[in-house]
């Protein structure tokens, strides 16, 4: 019946189009497509031995590396952004605990698989640019490994989006 009437009346239609791109750009829907996956781990051994006067914490994956990767994917134009399953939208916060870091409220540790979709040449080039933020933890002696993808499948958010304090301007 449903059906029957979104297929008879062309506003229902158009706000039911509207309604599902709008659940995609808020990362209601798994996804997939072209992009790219980083992988992210905490130095080895023979690194962190081999170093003279170097602070240990330089030889971890931190929970702001994991925020520049983001941010420099987004502005590399990730249209969906995942770190090991965790889809990443724009309320999903990165914070540290202690020797694992939690995405959205779930506890993720190393290594870390961070995907992207969207132009593969262009996410790729935006992560591996020299002096950019991948290359300098690479000489920090993070190991990284960035490969890119013709299919990549990013899973849809699970948290809720709510707003306690934002309220609609135009409903008041």
């Amino acid at each position: 019946m449903r059906n029957q009437v979104v297929n008879q009346d062309t506003d229902s239609v158009k706000l039911s189009e509207e309604l599902q791109e709008n659940n995609m750009l808020l990362g209601y829907y798994d996804v997939s497509g072209e992009g790219i996956t980083i992988t992210l781990k905490d130095a080895n051994k023979s690194t962190i031995k081999t170093a003279i006067f170097t602070d240990p914490n330089e030889f971890v994956v931190h929970d702001a590396d994991l925020m520049e990767v983001v941010n420099a994917l987004k502005e590399s134009g990730a249209e969906a952004i995942s770190i090991n399953g965790q889809r990443v939208v724009d309320s999903t916060a990165i914070t540290c605990l202690g020797n694992v870091i939690q995405v959205g409220g779930e506890k993720v540790g190393v290594p870390f698989e961070i995907k992207a979709i969207g132009l593969t040449e262009r996410l790729y080039g935006g992560l591996t640019m020299p002096g950019g933020y991948l290359d300098k933890m690479e000489k920090a002696g993070i190991q990284v490994k960035v490969e890119k993808s013709e299919n990549i499948v990013i899973p849809k958010y699970n948290g809720v989006s709510q707003f306690e304090y934002a309220e609609n301007v135009e409903s008041r």
